[in-house]
Protein backbone atom coordinates (compact mmCIF):
# COMPACT_ATOMS: atom_id res chain seq x y z
CA UNK A 1 0.00 0.00 0.00
CA UNK A 2 1.45 3.42 -1.35
CA UNK A 3 1.51 5.88 1.83
CA UNK A 4 1.14 9.92 1.09
CA UNK A 5 4.70 10.05 2.31
CA UNK A 6 6.30 8.24 -0.05
CA UNK A 7 4.31 10.15 -2.83
CA UNK A 8 5.73 13.48 -1.59
CA UNK A 9 9.22 11.95 -1.58
CA UNK A 10 8.91 10.86 -4.86
CA UNK A 11 7.40 14.64 -6.17
CA UNK A 12 10.42 16.42 -3.98
CA UNK A 13 13.14 14.06 -5.80
CA UNK A 14 11.62 14.50 -9.54
CA UNK A 15 11.00 18.50 -8.67
CA UNK A 16 14.73 18.59 -7.59
CA UNK A 17 16.17 16.38 -10.26
CA UNK A 18 14.55 18.68 -12.71
CA UNK A 19 15.77 21.75 -11.19
CA UNK A 20 19.53 20.08 -11.20
CA UNK A 21 18.70 19.41 -14.84
CA UNK A 22 18.15 22.64 -16.05
CA UNK A 23 20.50 24.07 -13.73
CA UNK A 24 17.46 26.29 -12.22
CA UNK A 25 17.99 27.16 -8.35
CA UNK A 26 16.16 30.41 -8.18
CA UNK A 27 12.90 31.04 -5.67
CA UNK A 28 11.08 30.83 -8.41
CA UNK A 29 12.48 26.92 -9.11
CA UNK A 30 11.22 25.89 -5.78
CA UNK A 31 7.21 26.85 -5.85
CA UNK A 32 6.37 23.75 -7.48
CA UNK A 33 8.02 21.75 -4.27
CA UNK A 34 6.77 24.22 -2.01
CA UNK A 35 3.30 23.81 -3.48
CA UNK A 36 3.15 19.95 -2.46
CA UNK A 37 5.10 20.30 0.56
CA UNK A 38 2.55 22.92 1.96
CA UNK A 39 -0.75 20.58 1.02
CA UNK A 40 1.16 18.11 3.03
CA UNK A 41 1.55 19.69 5.81
CA UNK A 42 -2.04 21.08 5.65
CA UNK A 43 -3.47 18.00 5.13
CA UNK A 44 -1.16 16.56 7.98
CA UNK A 45 -2.81 19.36 10.16
CA UNK A 46 -6.23 19.04 8.97
CA UNK A 47 -6.49 15.60 9.68
CA UNK A 48 -5.25 15.88 13.25
CA UNK A 49 -7.71 19.36 13.95
CA UNK A 50 -10.57 17.94 12.17
CA UNK A 51 -10.12 14.64 13.65
CA UNK A 52 -12.80 13.08 11.61
CA UNK A 53 -14.19 9.39 11.87
CA UNK A 54 -13.61 7.30 8.44
CA UNK A 55 -16.59 5.47 7.16
CA UNK A 56 -16.59 1.51 8.63
CA UNK A 57 -14.51 2.68 11.35
CA UNK A 58 -16.31 0.26 13.75
CA UNK A 59 -15.33 -2.77 11.23
CA UNK A 60 -12.70 -4.71 12.45
CA UNK A 61 -10.90 -5.12 9.00
CA UNK A 62 -10.46 -1.60 8.01
CA UNK A 63 -6.39 -0.95 9.42
CA UNK A 64 -6.04 2.58 8.53
CA UNK A 65 -6.92 4.04 11.92
CA UNK A 66 -5.91 7.79 10.81
CA UNK A 67 -8.83 10.58 10.74
CA UNK A 68 -10.70 10.72 7.34
CA UNK A 69 -10.42 14.81 6.58
CA UNK A 70 -9.02 15.55 4.23
CA UNK A 71 -8.30 13.00 1.98
CA UNK A 72 -4.19 12.82 1.85
CA UNK A 73 -3.88 10.77 -1.41
CA UNK A 74 -5.96 13.11 -3.04
CA UNK A 75 -4.16 16.01 -1.73
CA UNK A 76 -1.16 14.66 -3.14
CA UNK A 77 -2.34 13.76 -6.46
CA UNK A 78 -4.43 16.84 -7.20
CA UNK A 79 -0.53 18.78 -5.71
CA UNK A 80 1.28 16.76 -7.77
CA UNK A 81 0.03 17.27 -11.32
CA UNK A 82 -0.84 20.99 -10.63
CA UNK A 83 2.89 21.74 -10.23
CA UNK A 84 3.45 20.22 -13.47
CA UNK A 85 1.55 23.80 -14.50
CA UNK A 86 4.74 25.81 -13.51
CA UNK A 87 6.84 23.35 -16.12
CA UNK A 88 4.39 23.81 -19.00
CA UNK A 89 4.42 26.44 -21.25
CA UNK A 90 2.30 24.81 -23.83
CA UNK A 91 -0.78 22.45 -23.52
CA UNK A 92 -1.99 23.99 -19.45
CA UNK A 93 -5.77 23.21 -20.55
CA UNK A 94 -4.58 19.52 -21.40
CA UNK A 95 -2.63 19.03 -18.32
CA UNK A 96 -5.33 20.58 -16.28
CA UNK A 97 -8.13 18.48 -17.56
CA UNK A 98 -6.02 15.44 -16.62
CA UNK A 99 -4.97 16.43 -13.60
CA UNK A 100 -8.50 16.78 -12.91
CA UNK A 101 -9.55 13.62 -14.18
CA UNK A 102 -6.94 12.00 -12.17
CA UNK A 103 -8.33 13.88 -8.79
CA UNK A 104 -11.56 12.22 -9.79
CA UNK A 105 -10.28 8.92 -10.19
CA UNK A 106 -8.66 9.06 -7.07
CA UNK A 107 -11.24 9.99 -4.88
CA UNK A 108 -13.50 7.26 -6.90
CA UNK A 109 -11.16 4.63 -6.01
CA UNK A 110 -11.14 5.93 -2.26
CA UNK A 111 -14.90 6.48 -2.04
CA UNK A 112 -15.49 2.62 -3.26
CA UNK A 113 -12.74 1.44 -0.65
CA UNK A 114 -14.87 2.88 1.88
CA UNK A 115 -12.40 5.52 3.23
CA UNK A 116 -13.15 8.11 2.77
CA UNK A 117 -17.12 10.63 2.81
CA UNK A 118 -17.14 12.17 -0.34
CA UNK A 119 -17.11 15.71 1.48
CA UNK A 120 -13.33 14.88 2.08
CA UNK A 121 -12.48 14.33 -1.43
CA UNK A 122 -14.25 17.62 -2.07
CA UNK A 123 -12.41 19.13 0.32
CA UNK A 124 -8.96 17.58 -0.47
CA UNK A 125 -9.77 18.82 -4.51
CA UNK A 126 -10.14 22.19 -3.04
CA UNK A 127 -7.01 22.51 -0.93
CA UNK A 128 -5.03 21.41 -3.43
CA UNK A 129 -5.95 23.58 -6.32
CA UNK A 130 -6.39 26.54 -4.11
CA UNK A 131 -2.80 26.01 -2.78
CA UNK A 132 -2.11 26.24 -6.61
CA UNK A 133 -4.02 29.52 -6.99
CA UNK A 134 -1.75 30.62 -3.84
CA UNK A 135 1.19 29.73 -5.54
CA UNK A 136 0.38 30.83 -9.36
CA UNK A 137 -0.06 34.53 -7.77
CA UNK A 138 3.31 34.46 -5.79
CA UNK A 139 4.74 33.22 -9.01
CA UNK A 140 3.68 35.32 -11.15
CA UNK A 141 4.68 38.24 -8.84
CA UNK A 142 7.85 36.53 -8.89
CA UNK A 143 8.27 36.48 -12.47
CA UNK A 144 7.25 39.90 -12.67
CA UNK A 145 9.55 41.41 -10.41
CA UNK A 146 12.32 39.04 -12.19
CA UNK A 147 11.62 40.96 -15.62
CA UNK A 148 11.83 44.59 -14.11
CA UNK A 149 15.18 43.86 -12.34
CA UNK A 150 16.32 43.16 -15.56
Amino acid sequence: MTRPIIVFAVIALLLLFHNYWNRSWSVRAFIPLALVGSCAVLSTLGKSYFDRVRPGAGLTTLLDLEPSYPSSHTVFIAAAGCSFLFFARRHRLLILVTVGLATCFMGVVRLTVGVHWFTDIVGSAFLSFGMWLIFYVIDDWLAEKERNSL
